[in-house]
């Protein structure tokens, strides 16, 4: 447990394991005290999904819905189990798969991480986001993708700004910004520039990538730690550096739309970002807010939300109810992720 971590964190909780129960073809099977990172854990849900593939499909589709407080507990290590074998059950193979996203959007991913496993869940994972993002998105627009992962929202952005456009995608995970570059290459996005770096609040220096036990490549984090502190077997170095010095180094200026998805990182990010921020005054930012990545990132949400509202960003959240935006305070710090925009709200749409 990294250094400073309570037991009774919300991390820490999650390492421990713990036990929950679901229904499946009216009967209820339960997982009690999987510890992460077991492979016996996989057999039993093997048995469990084989059992009645469907109906053990809603369950998942019900408590991903809940992701926000769901996606970090072991019964959320337990979903993403269960996604996993139903994909792989889906998708034996290494051939690309075709997803339809919003605008409309067709993109084809490698069967490689994460998000293409959580993408099997179209109606589920990031539809408003993506479905946002898509609407926001016009051709010639110039895009920052911090956190590109596999390249989803990379690829989304290409498709809609086109030739005339530029989006600029990072990813410090060797693996995968390996996919990435493949994801690309299969999509044809020839407007993207990949870029292998994480951002933070400091130019050029090394940092350790982690990804906790039980946790896939979707939930990679830098670490806060000291150099010399130890690191564990899924931790990679990776160079560091901050959106400012990309610009100058890269020539990223005129940027209209910046997503950072980072697992906590945000602030740090914003925090190398504050020239680019100043020199785009129309520019859109998206990100990513969860009170128990800050936490381990040693920050607060409320941390990103003053930055911005100090450089003259008003902030919003999706209201999927009332489908309209809300800068409501508590809708802010349970949305998941947050809009900043200085010309009102980012998009006059109903999503």
């Amino acid at each position: 447990m990294p250094s400073g971590e309570k037991s009774d964190s919300p991390r820490a909780r999650t390492r421990k394991g713990g036990s929950a129960s679901f229904a499946i073809g009216g009967k209820t099977a339960r997982a009690n005290h999987i510890p992460l990172g077991r492979g016996s854990a996989d057999d039993s849900i093997s048995k469990v999904c084989s059992s009645n593939d469907r109906n053990f499909r809603l369950w998942v589709v019900r408590d991903m819905s809940k992701r926000w407080n769901m996606r970090h507990s072991p019964i959320g290590w337990v979903a993403r189990k269960a996604v996993r074998l139903i994909y792989r059950a889906k998708h034996p193979s290494n051939a690309p798969v075709t997803y339809q996203l919003p605008g409309p959007t067709q993109i084809r991913l490698y069967p490689e991480g994460e998000i293409a496993e959580f993408l099997s869940f179209p109606r589920l994972f990031e539809r408003h986001e993506l479905k946002l993002v898509a609407t926001f998105l016009k051709p010639g627009m110039r895009v920052v993708d911090v956190g590109a992962n596999i390249g989803l929202y990379s690829i989304l952005g290409a498709s809609r700004v086109g030739d005339a456009g530029r989006v600029w995608a990072f990813e410090p995970s060797r693996e995968s910004y390996d996919r990435l570059l493949r994801n690309l290459e299969l999509n044809r996005s020839s407007c993207v520039q990949p870029i292998q770096a994480a951002l933070g609040d400091a130019p050029n220096r090394s940092s350790t990538l982690l990804s906790d036990a039980g946790y896939g490549d979707a939930y990679r984090y830098l670490s806060p730690t000291s150099e010399h502190e130890p690191r564990g077997a899924g931790a990679e170095v990776v160079r560091e550096t901050t959106l400012d010095a990309c610009a100058a180094e890269y020539g990223i200026n005129r940027i209209d739309f910046i997503k950072i998805d980072v697992e906590g990182g945000e602030y740090r990010v914003l925090l190398g970002a504050k020239e680019t921020l100043s020199a785009n005054q129309n520019v859109r930012v998206v990100f990513e807010s969860e009170a128990d990545w800050c936490e381990r990132a040693g920050c607060r949400q409320q941390d990103a939300f003053e930055l911005l509202r100090s450089a003259g960003f008003r902030l919003y959240a999706w209201d999927r109810a009332k489908k309209n935006w809300t800068s409501d305070e508590r809708e802010l710090l349970r949305a998941g992720m947050v809009w900043a925009s200085r010309s009102g709200v980012p998009i006059a749409v109903s999503a």
